[in-house]
């Protein structure tokens, strides 16, 4: 019997070597060296194996920076604060690299200067994020843990419609729903970059609206203000 296959995986051809997504193949060079030494694809003797994109990124992930990309793995955050995170994720793998993300931006929220980018943005009443944050008796990283829940919406339209979407959330809401497959690409190819991401949705879920500001506008922002950790 076959697999059932969604849009957007791959299938890893029996003995092939090939790796195809939709109407298009990867061969050899054009396949990550971190994924081909993680499957082997040269000895895969099983029938095709459907696998998603975000488990792609997150063998990338777990790879690391070996030299060789076998054998890495993700080194959980052991901080007890990242571990408490609000995160609702099936898969604890990539649970665990949200986690570290989130400990990432909590760092970076640790930084006097970084605080200063909930003064420069008010919600869409006009009141001060800042305010909106005391009004919660706690400190910008506190917050992060005890009042934001990441959970997965992959299926929701802003994660179909073809742009590059790796988290979004609604303003005021304090939910900020991931896209698994482009979070995890985000997490593999620049950790400072999703950190920053996870910063800037929780500006949304304090009030901030967009357009205006427009989400450049906001990135930029948080790089000049939260980029060292």
């Amino acid at each position: 019997m076959r697999s059932a296959m969604s849009k957007g995986d791959f299938v890893i051809g029996r003995r092939c070597g090939i790796l195809s997504t939709g109407s298009r193949n990867i061969r050899g060079g054009r396949l990550p060296a971190v994924f081909r030494n993680r499957v082997t694809l040269g000895s895969l003797i099983a029938p095709p194996l459907v696998v998603s994109k975000t488990a792609v990124w997150l063998t990338v992930l777990l790879a690391g920076t070996a030299s060789t990309g076998v054998g890495a793995r993700l080194d959980l955050p052991h901080d007890p604060p990242a571990a408490a995170a609000r995160v609702y994720l099936a898969d604890p793998v990539f649970g665990a690299a949200v986690r570290r993300a989130i400990a990432g931006a909590a760092a970076r929220l640790e930084r006097t200067e970084c605080q200063r980018v909930f003064a420069d943005f008010s919600d869409e009443s006009g009141r001060s994020l800042l305010a909106n944050l005391q009004d919660s008796n706690r400190r910008a990283a506190e917050y992060l843990f005890s009042h934001v829940s990441f959970v997965d919406d992959s299926d929701a339209p802003q994660c179909l419609r073809g742009d590059v979407v790796a988290a979004f959330t609604t303003p005021g809401d304090p939910v900020i729903r991931l896209c698994a497959s482009e979070f995890a690409r985000s997490i593999a190819k620049n950790a400072t970059a999703t950190e920053l991401l996870v910063i800037h949705e929780m500006l949304h879920a304090l009030g901030l609206g967009e357009n205006p500001p427009t989400p450049d506008e906001i990135t930029a922002r948080l790089r000049a203000r939260c980029s060292q950790r």
